[in-house]
Formats: structure tokens, C-alpha cells, sequence
């Protein structure tokens, strides 16, 4: 099960190329057995309230050795800021 969060709070610090950014990966749709979907929720830590990426990946094998990953489009993803949080959210409005 995956539940990250990441920030890039000391690169940003020390590098003006960088902003600080938060980006949380939580898994969902877990009953969907033999299936790896991933919620990615991203923000500047300056506007979390205006997250500017919101993804779902469909991640899996293909083969013995080959990973694949699928980028799911949301329509109109400002809908779902924050849903990560909410994955009840997510599930009804996808």
C-alpha cells in the first residue's frame, strides 16, 4: 500500500530554481484486485488551496520484467484538489 508524501522544502531553500512544492501518492481503488491505481495530488506549499496537478496512474507488469504506467486524464481535474484526502470524492465524481 502506498501513502507518501514528498516535499522539496530544502532544495528550494538552497536552489532559486526550485519552488517548494508537496506532492502526495496515496493508493486507491484498492478492492480492484490485480490492479495498482494512484492517486498524485501536487501543490505549490505556498497555495496548497490551489493544487495545479491532480493525476491517477494505472501501474502494473507487462511480462516478467517490464512495468507499465498509465496516465489517467480527469476531466476537469480542478474537481478533484484535495479529493486524495477524500477518496469517497474521487470515486463518485470519476
Amino acid at each position: 500500500m502506498m501513502n507518501v508524501s514528498f516535499s522539496n522544502k530544502s532544495q528550494s531553500k538552497t536552489d532559486s530554481a526550485f519552488f517548494y512544492i508537496l506532492l502526495k501518492m496515496k493508493n486507491i481503488w484498492i478492492e480492484n484486485k490485480g490492479e495498482n491505481w494512484i492517486c498524485v495530488d501536487q501543490a505549490m506549499a505556498s497555495a496548497l488551496d490551489r493544487h495545479y496537478t491532480q493525476r491517477v496512474y494505472k501501474v502494473g507488469l507487462m511480462g516478467n520484467s517490464a512495468i507499465s504506467s498509465t496516465l489517467i486524464e480527469l476531466p476537469k481535474p480542478v474537481r478533484f484538489i484535495g479529493a486524495i484526502k477524500n477518496m469517497v470524492h474521487l470515486k463518485s465524481n470519476t
